[in-house]
């Protein structure tokens, strides 16, 4: 039988929202500020804000519930009101096992102090092939999203942590490496970098299952109205994506770990799509990096001194990777309107400053020129 003609459909969004959050030196909201104050740029030109709300969610304890008969049961609301949106997401795609354990005992605290902070929340686990898991839906009840998350254990990755893998320049090094011991019939060497360029592709994939999950994430709460606030508990990965280096991720080869810079562009994307920020949380905690003293022995080492140079290396290594996880945080706080956590043991208190966060912010909005292009 002939096939059916094929039907196109054309939407075109006309009317762009974009949530801003404005806080001063202290982080505090600042509030009573007009629209005049405000200037809105598509591509540079400044725009007609049409729409301007100051936005206020309402405490939890003065939402209305929906008025329904016996035994018949609803989350929707009796009106219309601002809330606080918060995801809280535990990566256990990044983040060592017993980092997941401490995260989720200063979540649990998190909550128990929140009890009336008006917050909507929900609680999210992402794993590895960037599979998603909605422990429990948006609830105002604290008490639950602790019973929840009580019962979530935490996972094994069969990859190392960050403080033992090797640093983006590392990796690039290595693989010339190889080639030259394969060049000089030195089979050990080569052997050695063949695995540490196993371990790099490995962590690509690590890489784009996490954003991955934050597409799928974006796209599956994109239908709820406000601004939501996606608090992220990890330990990073190390990719360094700001300044020059991120230039210098154009045009490699299409196997290696810094050609992935499209899709951390698509993530933000489709975030700020969904009107999402996101709150990067780093669940090592305070990080410090020793400094070895002439004590100090390496396997390998021929002399006191080469062994002390070896060391300093290896410290030089761990502080670039740390500050590499930590640049990979802060711009995915940057470009989605977050604000990134670190250097620091007290995590229910990132985890509140991230929630209270969306408590208030502005809402501007402008009608597109009918030629402008939607990326």
């Amino acid at each position: 039988p002939p096939s059916a003609p094929e039907h196109t459909f054309t939407t075109r969004t006309e009317l762009v929202l974009v949530p801003v959050v404005v806080t001063d030196h202290s982080g505090l909201h600042v509030s009573g500020l007009k629209q005049q104050d405000f200037t809105v740029k598509e591509n540079g030109k400044p725009q007609r804000v049409t729409l301007f709300e100051e936005i206020k969610a309402v405490p939890a304890a003065r939402v209305n519930k929906v008025s329904l008969p016996a035994n018949e049961f609803s989350n929707a609301l009796a009106e219309d009101t601002p809330k606080r949106l918060v995801i809280l997401v535990l990566d256990t795609i990044n983040t060592p096992h017993l980092d997941q354990y401490y995260a989720r005992q200063q979540m649990i605290k998190f909550l128990a102090e929140n009890v009336d902070a008006g917050a909507v929340l929900s609680l999210v686990v992402i794993g590895r092939g960037g599979r998603v898991r909605i422990i429990h839906d948006f609830t105002s009840d604290p008490a639950l999203l602790i019973a929840a998350l009580k019962k979530v254990r935490g996972t094994i990755d069969s990859v190392s942590t960050i403080e033992s893998e090797e640093s983006q320049s590392d990796l690039l090094q290595s693989e010339v490496d190889a080639l030259q011991a394969f060049a000089n019939n030195e089979p050990q060497q080569f052997m050695a970098t063949s695995m540490a360029n196993a371990a790099a592709a490995q962590r690509r994939y690590l890489i784009l299952d996490t954003l991955d999950a934050m597409q799928q994430l974006a796209r599956a709460y994109a239908g709820v109205p406000g601004r939501k606030a996606l608090v992220w508990a990890t330990a990073g990965f190390p990719f360094t994506i700001s300044g020059q280096q991120l230039e210098s991720c154009r045009g490699v080869p299409p196997d290696s770990i810094v050609d992935i810079l499209p899709d951390y562009e698509k993530t933000w994307q489709v975030l700020n799509d969904a009107n999402t920020a996101v709150y990067p949380v780093d669940v090592r905690g305070l990080v410090g990096n020793a400094v070895p003293d002439a004590s100090f022995g390496t396997v390998g080492a021929r002399s006191p001194r080469g062994a002390m140079m070896a060391a300093q290396r290896q410290q030089a290594r761990q502080q670039q990777r740390l500050r590499d996880s930590i640049n990979t945080m802060s711009a995915f706080a940057e470009m989605t309107g977050g604000q990134a956590f670190y250097n620091t043991n007290d995590l229910a208190r990132s985890f509140r400053r991230a929630s209270d966060d969306s408590a208030a912010y502005y809402l501007l909005g402008y009608y597109l020129e009918r030629d402008s292009k939607i990326g």
